[in-house]
């Protein structure tokens, strides 16, 4: 309803959590599902955000984009590349440097 008022998403704005991190990706397969390509963009943008500046999210991220098939395949795709490039960040449960000593 937001985004077919506004044409913007603030509800994620600022949220850096497990919920709005698998929201984002329900977001990107319901735009695709509505057929709505601008939504889909703009929650696609979210979770590249998520994935860049919050890289504890991608595992959380990929399993929820695990989920959805085609629609998401992108998503997984993108998280599981932070995964592997930065294996240490994106496996953490906790964010920067806020490690426990073992994982």
């Amino acid at each position: 309803v937001e985004f077919c008022i506004t044409d913007d998403v603030h509800h994620f704005d600022s949220r850096v959590d497990e919920i709005a991190a698998r929201g984002v990706v329900q977001l990107v397969a319901c735009a695709h599902f509505l057929n709505m390509p601008f939504l889909q963009e703009k929650a696609q943008a979210l979770v590249n955000h998520l994935l860049k500046s919050h890289k504890f999210l991608a595992c959380i991220i990929y399993d929820e984009a695990s989920i959805y098939g085609e629609p998401t395949e992108s998503v997984k795709v993108e998280a599981l590349a932070v995964t592997r490039k930065d294996p240490e960040e994106s496996l953490s449960s906790r964010p920067h440097g806020l490690r426990s000593e073992v994982l």
